[in-house]
Parts: structure tokens; C-alpha cells; sequence
């Protein structure tokens, strides 16, 4: 049955894909990203020139998932959308040109037509995929993207032109045609507009040669190295979703208000509310409490049981204070585990872990966020940039006091054909115990396999809430025993 699932989920169009995983269903952004993690790696590795890219892959994961959960992908042209992203992340400049604006301003089905059909070279069976239009159809489809680029085109030309001196001379327009260089110029362009080079300079800019140079081998080469991503969301209440497929790993900490299925339930906080005493741990600013009988954080409160589906108290209910169609603030935690073939170290293979941290831009303030990996096997801690990390032989910690919007990363190496561990994060406005997260990932015997479904679960934590151990590794059993 769940290969049936898998199977149909794979024939999706990305728009509806899209949908899904803005609707709460993790498994449709991993097979979205999965589908297109070939192209955004190729370019990654085009702008690094062949250097590093696996961190810039694992931001552009991250920062897309986060897009899609907010409304702002483009779900019909996601490719050319990720692929826009990635620039974005390296810090490239976006094309602007009257060829960029007119592709910019086409429908997104349009977009993805052209790209996968001119730039990418994909058969209709293909495209039709990921479009979402049916096979026998995609030749018409991609006519009228074409028509329509060219007419956006022209357009913006005729916007950027100063044509009243020839407002007179509109019953002479064919003469004039064939004798104005300019008129003779645009008129080339548009014809060359639909060409993969044009198509693709408009969306890459100078990095669509390299990204061209070989793009036939590009489909038909053996599978690439698969990334593990998985995106931790924490704030101070319970674990309220998680799920894993194929690459993608989610698991989710948030608080009763938030509104999407990603972001939590709509009642449940009585889970974290009923630890009494992260109530006088976690909260301090009482007064804002509009409740005059709950005007002192005194200990009462934890005799006070009835007010937790009414009145708020001063408990760790923090993101209730805000209206209830106000989602709270929340801290990103993205990790991923790759298998890049030419990091190997004799016959033993080196598996990269990229780390990145990202504060909400909406979050209130500054948080101090820790993070640590218990992972069962030796790894090589390879530096940070904004975190101070505490490497071990088996373990990291990583801290660091997050501004809104801030990023923060990191980055290990593991000598393993797979590899087993658990994630666990904590910030300043959780109470009490971290949130866990246990990952096995690999084996990765030269190809693309699937990897076993994490186990999502909230640890209990040490009993002085100092933090995690690291003596539960794999989230089963001690590997003592």
C-alpha cells in the first residue's frame, strides 16, 4: 500500500505537490525536492566551480520548504523558481533584462513548459509530469508559451521605447519596418527568444552556459548523491507532527495557536502545560496576564488546573498571549546528511553533515538555540560560521543567541556507510526538556537507496534539564547494551 502511495505521489504535478505540502503532507515536499535536487545540485556545483556545494544545497532545501509553507513558491514553475533560489543564496544578482522580465511575467505553467521542454531537453511524457497537462497536450501548451513570451517581450520593448516620434508615421509601419535597424533587431530577438540559451540566461544569467554545457549526460548520469534533510521547528510546547520519506525528514515543534498543519494542532496544550513546574521556570512577565486572579506567578499555579482551557495562565504557554489567528514565532533547525562520491576516505565513505540554523523574522527577539547530535559512529567536526560548537567523538553541541532572520551553520564529516544518531534542540523560551529527533540514514551503496523512516519523538530529557546525553544515541537503546 505504500509503495502504491509512493508511486501516485510521484506522478503528481508540482503545483500540486506544492499544495500538499502546504497542506501538511511532508512526503509531497520531499518527492518535489527529490525530483528536482539534480538540477539545483548542477548548479550549486556551476557557481562553487566544482568547489564545496553541499551547504548551498542544503539552504536552498531549507529556505524552500519554508516558502512553501508560506505561500510564496510557484508551484507550476518550481524548478526555474529553485533554480532562481539558489542564486539567491550564493548571493548571485537575478537577471534584469527586458528577455528576464518578460520570462518573469509569464503564467507559471507557461514557464515550466519552456524550461523543461527548451532548456531542460525533457521528453513530453516528462513535462506532462510536471506540468500536470496531459501528454498529447504539451506541444500546443508550450506553442502558446511560446506565443506568450514573445508578445511579453515586445511588450516590455514597446515600454521601454520612446516611439512618439513615429506615432505619425503609423500608415507607412511596413516601410519603416524594413528599414529601421532597431524594429529589424527585435524582430531577431523574438525569434531567437525560445531558445534554451536565452531561456536560461533569463532565469541564470551568467550561469547559464555552464549550467548548458552538458546537459543531455546531466539526465542520463547515474544517480547523484542523495541528501537526508530534516527540519526541526521548535518552541516551547509539544511534539506536534512528524513524518519521513524518501529524503525528507520533518519533525515539528510548535504551540496550540499555529494555524497550518505543519505548524501544529488546534488543541493541544495541555501537554505542555501540564509539567507544573516549567511554569515557574519558563515564564516571568506575569503582569501582561489580563487575569487579575493569576496577577502573581506564585506557587499555586500548581494547584490550578481548571484555567487551562479558558484562562491563560502564566504558564508555558507562551504563544497563547498573541491572538489566536497570530501564528507565534518560530526557530528553524535544518539538518542533512549527504554521500557526495568523490568525498571518500580509501574504501571507508565520507558522509557530509550540514547544519544551518534560521531565526523567524517574525520572532519577537533574540533566543539562545542549542543543538545537539548524538551520532553512533566517529565523526570529523569540520567548523562553524556563527556558532560556538563543543565537538566530541561521537557528539556536537552547538549554541548560539539567534536574532530574527539570523542564520547560523555548521558542518561535519562522518566516516560511515550510514549513519544512526539523535537530534535534540532546545532554545531559551522552551521549558524544561529538548525536543528530540532520531535519524537513520544510508546505507548508501553507490546508488540511490531508500533510507529507513526516521522515528520521530519527544525525549523526556535529563531529570536536571541541563540538557541532552549522549548515551541513548539511536533513540532505541543504549549502545552499551
Amino acid at each position: 500500500m505504500r509503495a502504491d502511495d509512493a508511486q501516485r505521489t510521484s506522478q503528481r504535478s508540482d503545483e500540486a505537490l506544492v499544495d500538499a505540502a502546504r497542506a501538511g503532507d511532508a512526503t509531497a515536499y520531499s518527492t518535489l525536492f527529490e525530483r528536482h535536487r539534480p538540477a539545483v545540485e548542477h548548479l550549486a556545483l556551476c557557481l562553487t566551480h566544482e568547489g564545496p556545494s553541499e551547504m548551498l544545497v542544503g539552504t536552498v532545501f531549507a529556505e524552500g520548504l519554508s516558502r512553501v509553507l508560506t505561500g510564496e513558491a510557484e508551484g507550476a514553475a518550481i524548478r526555474p523558481w529553485l533554480l532562481g533560489l539558489t542564486l539567491e543564496a550564493h548571493g548571485a544578482a537575478a537577471p534584469d533584462s527586458a528577455t528576464s522580465r518578460a520570462w518573469r511575467s509569464l503564467a507559471p505553467v507557461h514557464r515550466a513548459v519552456l524550461w523543461h521542454a527548451i532548456v531542460e531537453g525533457a521528453p513530453a511524457t516528462e513535462t506532462a509530469i510536471v506540468t500536470g497537462v496531459r501528454v498529447k497536450d504539451i506541444p500546443a501548451l508550450r506553442t502558446t508559451a511560446e506565443t506568450a513570451l514573445r508578445t511579453a517581450y515586445l511588450t516590455h520593448q514597446r515600454e521601454d521605447a520612446a516611439p512618439l516620434h513615429a506615432r505619425t508615421h503609423l500608415d507607412d509601419l511596413t516601410a519603416h519596418a524594413d528599414a529601421c535597424a532597431t524594429c529589424l533587431g527585435l524582430w531577431w530577438a523574438v525569434e531567437d527568444l525560445a531558445h534554451a540559451h536565452e531561456l536560461a540566461t533569463a532565469t541564470l544569467g551568467p550561469a547559464a552556459r555552464r549550467y548548458l554545457r552538458e546537459p543531455t549526460s546531466r539526465r542520463a548520469a547515474p544517480a547523484r548523491p542523495r541528501w537526508v534533510p530534516a527540519v526541526l521547528i521548535a518552541t516551547a510546547a509539544t511534539l506536534l507532527a512528524a513524518t519521513s520519506a524518501g529524503a525528507l525528514a520533518v519533525a515539528q515543534w510548535g504551540p496550540s495557536g499555529v494555524p497550518s498543519a505543519w505548524g501544529g494542532l488546534p488543541s493541544v496544550p495541555n501537554a505542555s502545560s501540564s509539567p507544573a513546574p516549567d511554569s515557574e521556570t519558563a515564564e516571568e512577565p506575569t503582569p501582561e496576564t489580563p487575569d487579575a486572579t493569576r496577577a502573581e506567578p506564585s506557587p499555586e499555579q500548581k494547584d490550578a488546573p481548571e484555567p487551562s482551557s479558558a484562562t491563560p495562565p502564566p504558564s508555558a504557554e507562551e504563544p497563547d498571549t498573541p491572538s489566536p489567528s497570530t501564528p507565534p514565532a518560530t526557530m528553524g533547525v535544518g539538518f542533512a546528511f549527504g554521500d557526495p562520491d568523490r568525498l571518500t576516505d580509501g574504501e571507508q565513505r565520507l558522509v557530509r553533515m550540514n547544519l544551518q540554523v534560521v531565526g523567524e523574522p517574525a520572532a519577537p527577539g533574540a533566543r539562545q538555540v542549542t543543538v545537539r547530535f548524538d551520532i553512533d559512529t566517529k565523526f570529523r567536526f569540520s567548523g562553524a560560521s556563527g556558532l560556538s560548537c563543543a565537538p566530541s567523538s561521537n557528539a556536537v553541541t552547538c549554541t548560539r543567541t539567534l536574532r530574527p532572520g539570523e542564520t547560523a551553520r555548521a558542518s561535519a564529516t562522518v566516516v560511515a556507510d550510514e549513519v544512526r544518531g539523535r537530534a535534540q534542540v532546545w532554545s531559551s523560551d522552551t521549558s524544561g526538556s529538548p525536543r528530540g529527533h532520531s535519524f537513520s540514514f544510508g546505507p548508501w551503496p553507490g546508488g540511490e537507496t531508500p533510507s529507513p523512516e526516521p522515528i520521530p519523538e519527544e525525549t523526556t530529557g535529563p531529570s536536571d534539564g541541563d540538557g541532552p546525553t549522549s548515551g541513548d544515541v539511536d533513540g532505541r537503546r543504549p549502545t552499551s547494551e
